[in-house]
């Protein structure tokens, strides 16, 4: 069962029933920015995060330390910025509490999050989209480079089964032979 916010705000937006009754909430005006200004949100970097959350509803909950003074954004403050731009600041949304023993520790949370830790690449990306939607893709990827791949609205990629293995003709000419064992490639 999801619920379907009031129209008083900007955007349509559906919190999962499951997430809030497992979860505790805070509204976000209760929320306080830990990152100021470490990351800026574009209009295009926005308006993708907007339509995600439209589309898809809030999924994912704020990651806040409390210090006994203040709820801090350890993880979320984009969707913070703009669910409160669009409306929602007095609304509950689901959070989980972190650990950190001192304001610099939290800090180093938020940094930690904010980093990455790898980089994606277009092969890795196609596999990885195969049997997801399109339009999805589409939306919700902020992969910068990635999105060039030319991805069909009627997305039909064919995930080949990895313990399928492929005969090669035996009379296939190889310019090179092992001493050792034979072996020709």
């Amino acid at each position: 069962m999801t619920i379907t916010l009031p129209q008083k705000q900007y955007m349509e937006l559906t919190i999962d029933q499951k997430l809030l009754d497992s979860l505790p909430t805070l509204r976000l005006s209760e929320m306080e920015w830990l990152q100021g200004k470490l990351k800026e949100l574009l209009p295009n970097e926005r308006q993708k995060l907007k339509e995600s959350l439209e589309k898809r509803g809030f999924k994912v909950p704020f990651f806040i330390w409390q210090d006994g003074q203040y709820n801090w954004i350890v993880d979320g403050h984009q969707r913070h910025l703009l669910l409160s731009e669009e409306g929602f600041a007095e609304t509950a949304f689901p959070v989980v509490f972190v650990q950190a023993a001192t304001l610099k520790e939290a800090k180093e949370l938020v940094l930690l999050i904010s980093s990455r830790y790898g980089t994606e690449s277009k092969d890795g990306f196609a596999e990885f989209m195969a049997g997801l939607d399109a339009e999805f893709i589409k939306l919700a990827t902020t992969f910068d480079g990635l999105l060039d791949l030319d991805i069909p609205d009627d997305l039909d990629i064919i995930e080949e089964d990895p313990k399928e293995t492929k005969e090669l003709d035996d009379d296939i000419e190889t310019k090179h032979r092992c001493p050792e064992c034979g072996y020709e490639w």
